[in-house]
């Protein structure tokens, strides 16, 4: 009935929702883990009202999930998502009034919106948030992402792309030189049905994409059952001879993005991996507090290839364990694998 929908909707904006202040607040920081805070819509909404005013390093940011958690992973498998965000870094000419009235144009649904902490009279920044009328999935709320960008886009608001990773962080309002907040408070809350046939043309394209990296990575695995030349003697060669590093940082939950990608391991969102000659060039904290892959010589960022997301993710990180089961997927022209054939060369020696 109308009254049980009503406090359906009263208790999802009473909803705690995953937050934390800075962008190193992390229950898995390497020297200073702390658990995560609480924040509710309703709450984001008296912050937008009367903001407070701090360096970003102490900012409040949120995840839209009761799951309080940073871990991409974890949140696409079992978090519920309460509202979709957007983040526009470059409203080019465009005012924060004038965004706003295009998004809700284009999306007429409830939206709360607020100028970023650097925003100035001459570049407007914001973030607009779209509570949800039902939670959704992790997997969902990225679909949906993309399709939100999508629209915002397409009615000449450009929005920030790092948003559609289920554990980015949103920075909630903060004054700076420059603030403005707005809200639609009688149009109704978006839902997953609002935005159905987009949600299912993005759906299939992400599934195409997938099916064709499982495409690949299957070419792969049965190359690698194939036999190699004697000479290639190495499991670690070989398996990077044969396995694309793009497709492996996505099969363990990465991001590719063009030349660059987001890390399985990031609790930032953002593309900080190069892809150059299939390795990754990783700044990402994450990766290096974690030790994947190897250091580089001038010790701050992290060298990835094909064999080292093998070793971290199927083996613990264990270079022997690597090693030997790498070299087990691989056979000599003898017949023997790599692994045999190493063993049969060091007895004779």
């Amino acid at each position: 009935n109308g009254n049980g929908a009503e406090n359906a909707k009263h208790d999802r904006f009473l909803a705690s929702l995953c937050s934390g202040f800075g962008q190193y607040h992390s229950l898995k920081h390497k020297s200073n883990p702390k658990p995560y805070n609480g924040i509710s819509i309703n709450e984001i909404e008296s912050l937008m009202q009367n903001p407070k005013d701090v360096p970003k390093e102490r900012a409040q940011w949120f995840i839209p999930t009761n799951v309080k958690s940073r871990d991409v992973l974890e949140l696409r498998a079992i978090a519920q998502y309460f509202a979709l965000w957007a983040d526009i870094d470059e409203p080019q000419g465009q005012t924060f009034v004038e965004m706003f009235s295009k998004a809700c144009s284009v999306l007429p649904f409830k939206c709360y919106g607020y100028t970023s902490k650097s925003a100035t009279v001459d570049t407007q920044k914001a973030r607009l948030i779209y509570p949800l009328d039902y939670p959704i999935s992790g997997n969902d709320f990225e679909v949906l992402q993309k399709v939100l960008n999508n629209k915002l886009e397409a009615a000449g608001i450009i929005p920030d792309r790092k948003t559609e990773v289920a554990n980015q962080i949103c920075y909630l309002p903060n004054k700076g030189v420059f603030y403005d907040f707005m809200e639609n408070p009688f149009d109704p809350l978006i839902s997953l049905d609002d935005l159905g046939e987009e949600y299912h043309n993005e759906l299939q394209t992400q599934e195409a994409q997938q099916a064709e990296i499982n495409k690949r990575l299957t070419h792969s695995f049965n190359k690698a059952k194939e036999r190699i030349a004697s000479g290639t003697l190495s499991p670690i060669d070989a398996y990077n001879d044969n396995y694309q590093v793009t497709d492996l940082v996505e099969l363990y939950g990465g991001k590719v993005r063009g030349e660059r990608a987001i890390s399985p391991l990031s609790e930032s969102g953002n593309a900080q991996m190069r892809i150059v000659d299939n390795k990754l060039l990783s700044h990402h904290g994450s990766d290096m507090e974690s030790e994947l892959g190897k250091l580089t010589q001038g010790g701050k960022a992290r060298l990835i290839d094909s064999f080292d997301l093998f070793k971290f993710f199927e083996c613990g990180n264990d270079q022997n364990t690597a090693v030997k089961k790498a070299g087990d997927m691989f056979t000599t022209a003898s017949g023997a694998s790599i692994t045999q054939q190493n063993q049969r060369n060091y007895m004779e020696s």
